[in-house]
């Protein structure tokens, strides 16, 4: 637009040009401004994506440093052990492992490991009231025992929270120990059945991983669980899941992908009824999972069952860990 005139004309004139560069001046450095502050929004709400860190392997990396280790360390009949090893020190001082390792003069390389759960109704019993561990070290096999909190300490289901960390634990601690981090099964008896069996059928389960607590870049998965006189998911139910408000039986979660079992139970037992592991083991077989059920006649719970089928339990773990 072009104003004609003189005097005061051309004087509003050259003020209305001025004023329109000027606008035309802020605007740009608007414009400008605006620019900037997008792109800074931008960056802030979409960060440059970070490829995820790789996954920790268990054959290259320790749970506690080895020099650590060496004060749990003793010698005994020609085996190694590792006793009271706190696996998981922010929980409870009462989570501990013992690891036993067989001859390796006889036995050289990487052992199977087999996790040896202790019974007691969830209540009672300790690691270290087993004897029966030796013949599986005389055979090759590593043992690890463990403590977990029981339920005057913490109410379910801390108590497979533990075993799971325990699992993990002994894949961390893989090279130090020696042992195959992809060969580890399990051995329970009553409630530790009962933990064993849910280690076999629960891997990735996530109300039972206890991700909180140690090494949770490692599995807590096992390959073979040998379930004695455990609970399927009924008897210790009453005892454990505190009215059931957490299930914690294994037969809730039989699936094609889970450990092979070996299961014994005794037909006269009271206080685990046998008919809990002929109904897991038909569900097991029925999902086309491994399975084998012992039944071990005119015995009741326990009774003289480990020492009886040692052979069987042997021939178990000898298959499906080392073949």
């Amino acid at each position: 637009m072009i104003l004609k005139g003189g005097g005061k004309n051309n004087f509003c004139a050259k003020i209305f040009l001025r004023f329109l560069k000027f606008s035309e001046l802020k605007m740009n450095f608007f414009r400008l401004g605006f620019l900037v502050f997008a792109a800074l929004l931008t960056a802030c709400a979409s960060p440059e994506k970070v490829a995820p860190a790789p996954e920790i392997r268990a054959e290259t990396s320790v749970a506690v440093p080895e020099n650590i280790l060496e004060k749990f360390k003793t010698t005994e009949q020609n085996f190694t052990a590792y006793k009271n090893i706190p696996y998981e020190k922010k929980i409870s001082e009462n989570v501990l492992i013992d690891v036993f390792l067989p001859d390796k003069n006889v036995f050289p390389g990487k052992s199977p490991v087999i996790l040896w759960i202790h019974g007691g109704g969830f209540r009672q019993g300790d690691k270290g009231k087993i004897t029966e561990k030796i013949p599986l070290l005389k055979n090759g096999f590593a043992v690890a025992a463990i403590n977990y909190r029981l339920l005057d300490e913490a109410a379910w289901p801390a108590q497979i929270h533990d075993a799971k960390t325990a699992v993990r634990f002994l894949r961390a601690g893989a090279k130090v120990f020696e042992i195959d981090s992809e060969k580890i099964g399990a051995l329970g008896f009553s409630a530790g059945g009962n933990l064993a069996a849910l280690l076999g059928t629960t891997a990735g389960v996530e109300i039972f991983e206890g991700k909180n607590l140690g090494f949770p870049n490692f599995s807590s998965e096992v390959v073979a669980v040998a379930d004695l006189y455990g609970s399927a998911g009924f008897a210790e139910q009453k005892i454990a899941c505190r009215k059931n408000t957490l299930r914690c039986g294994a037969i809730e979660f039989v699936g094609k992908n889970n450990a092979a079992f070996l299961l014994i139970h005794g037909d006269l037992d009271k206080i685990v009824p046998v008919e809990e592991s002929q109904e897991f083991h038909k569900k097991l077989t029925a999902a086309g999972a491994d399975s084998k059920l012992i039944v071990a006649k005119n015995r009741g719970h326990g009774d003289g069952i480990l020492e009886n089928y040692a052979a069987e339990i042997l021939e178990f773990f000898e298959k499906k860990l080392k073949n």
